[in-house]
């Protein structure tokens, strides 16, 4: 795999550190679920196997698969030379709750109704990834 550029050095408290590793953990989910999609060839079946892990507050800036040279990432890493590994990657807003309610109906925070990680409800028009699934059988 090729990389265009490292991951440059954010400070700790910096909002695009923040936004870096929202976008890691994003990344690594993404790769996650792609890879679990894909069918077996030791068993072929039309129904979709999806195992999605997601990280909470992980900067990319800390992990050795985007430079980081003393990062203790192993599994990360080698999960990354086996997939797409994305340079410039956004999370719709630093916080858990509604990034977490974007990446799993598609939807920015004014649609899906999470705007912190208070007690917002989801919107009950916002689709999520498991009930599509789940009407997928």
């Amino acid at each position: 795999m090729t990389q265009t550029a490292p991951a440059q050095p954010t400070t700790r408290n910096s909002a695009r550190g923040w936004i870096l590793g929202g976008g890691a953990a994003l990344a690594l989910i993404a790769l996650a679920v792609v890879g679990a999609t894909l069918p077996s060839p030791a068993a072929p079946s039309t129904r979709w196997n999806v195992v999605l892990i997601t990280l909470d507050t992980t900067r990319a800036d800390r992990l050795g698969c985007y430079g980081y040279g003393r990062a203790d990432t192993p599994t990360i890493d080698a999960l990354s030379r086996q997939g797409v590994q994305y340079l410039r990657c956004y999370s719709p807003v630093p916080v858990t709750l509604p990034s977490h309610s974007s990446l799993l109906t598609g939807l920015d925070p004014p649609r899906h109704g999470i705007h912190t990680n208070g007690p917002d409800a989801l919107s009950a028009d916002a689709e999520t990834l498991a009930e599509l699934l789940h009407g997928e059988g």
